[in-house]
């Protein structure tokens, strides 16, 4: 007997974050990662030369019109107090302070010496942009952090989703590859121009999944209302 088809299996690219998947492959069924395996799939998608990060964990509106440009940024996961849960079309967060230091940009994408200091070292921090705002986290650590300063591609993964997923308990459930981690991700090509964004840094969020459904593709969302769950 054939195995049932899962679900998504995306391959060939370079993954990066939290127990991330040595082999470039990673397979999602029923909105979970699963361990490696070669059973059929219905969806495949080839990421190529692109990098693939964990989904983002940022301020955002919830709706599909407002939480548009946080989720052609990257984000997957909302940090949100909103008032309307049935129109939710990502996964989000009660807003609420954590005890670890959160550094942002101005709108210029400029920071202080004191906020790279953070975000290069090793002790959890959390990159944070202006609520629905839509600044190009992933291009703006790409460029300025990984290829000006240093910064791992891990490091970025831990600044935009893994420390505050483990500040909000919700580690390794979000902002990890961990086997039993929730299927979101984002395929990311540093060298692409965005054409939705008038954005100084070069980069595109060509494609993200949400627990395992196309989130964002062809610069649209595709969940629906009602699609998004509070996690905590």
């Amino acid at each position: 007997m054939t195995a049932e088809p899962l679900e998504t299996r995306v391959t060939n690219g370079r993954f990066v974050g939290p127990d991330a998947p040595a082999a470039a492959e990673l397979t999602i069924h029923n909105g979970q990662i699963l361990a490696p395996t070669d059973h059929e799939v219905w969806r495949t998608v080839d990421a190529s030369g692109h990098l693939v990060f964990p989904g983002l964990i940022q301020p955002s509106g919830i709706a599909r019109e407002q939480a548009l440009p946080s989720v052609r940024a990257g984000v997957t996961t909302a940090m949100a107090d909103p008032a309307d849960h049935d129109a939710a079309c990502l996964d989000w967060i009660h807003a609420v302070e954590v005890d670890i230091p959160i550094v942002a940009p101005d709108a210029a994408g400029t920071l202080t010496d004191d906020g790279w200091d953070i975000l290069t070292s090793s002790s959890p921090a959390h990159f944070q942009a202006p609520a629905g705002s839509g600044f190009p986290l992933i291009h703006f650590l790409y460029h300025e952090g990984h290829l000006n300063r240093g910064m791992t591609l891990d490091r970025i993964a831990e600044i935009t989703s893994g420390c505050l997923a483990s500040a909000f308990g919700i580690f390794p459930g979000k902002g990890s590859f961990s086997v039993g981690s929730d299927g979101d991700l984002v395929v990311f090509d540093p060298e692409s121009h965005d054409p939705y964004s008038d954005i100084l840094w070069p980069g595109r969020v060509i494609f993200s999944l949400l627990r395992g459904n196309i989130l964002l593709y062809n610069g649209q969302i595709h969940t629906s209302a009602g699609d998004g769950q509070r996690i905590q």
